[in-house]
């Protein structure tokens, strides 16, 4: 039986927002890039490959404060293929 190859795609997704707290736009994408490093670290998988995308920085637009806003149905669409396209 021929064994698998096994890979994690992995897409973080950030959104660019007002928090008005005195913090930058892209505060969640400096934290979160850092808890996803942090995860990473030290969790080898055997027999696993990870690829980290960069980083989708994307909002739905109803969501109060945020930057570049897309309605949820383009947000999925865009997500989707962007995986698709890196498991090719």
């Amino acid at each position: 039986m021929k064994e698998v190859a096994s890979r994690w795609i992995i897409q973080p997704v950030f959104s660019l927002s007002e928090w008005g707290l005195g913090r930058p736009l892209d505060a969640e994408e400096v934290i979160g890039s850092e808890v996803l490093c942090q995860a990473l670290q030290g969790s080898e998988v055997s027999g696993v490959s990870r690829y980290v995308l960069p980083p989708l920085r994307l909002t739905p637009k109803q969501s109060v404060g945020t930057c570049f806003g897309l309605d949820i149905e383009q947000a999925h669409t865009l997500l989707r293929e962007q995986v698709m396209s890196a498991c090719q």
